[in-house]
């Protein structure tokens, strides 16, 4: 998902994966893009802020322990 037109600002939600599923999540224009993850590992509930173009972050789904974990980001989005 990415908002139309992507210099826009979007709102996304990532449900819990499956195991081993990894999600590519990145910016691709200058609008806020903010995504609710349910299941994060950095807390109950989470939010990955994008603010800018070029910023990414990798996430794995871990069977074990029913989270999403941070494998790799690149240009700081704001995880809380």
């Amino acid at each position: 998902y990415y908002p139309d037109p992507v210099d826009s600002d979007g709102t996304a939600t990532l449900a819990a994966g499956v195991p081993g599923q990894t999600k590519v999540l990145g910016s691709l224009g200058t609008g806020t893009w903010t995504v609710t993850v349910l299941n994060p590992s950095w807390g109950p509930e989470g939010t990955i802020v994008f603010s800018s173009a070029g910023q990414t972050i990798t996430l794995v789904w871990s069977a074990p322990f029913g989270v999403w974990l941070v494998l790799n980001s690149n240009g700081s989005p704001t995880l809380s």
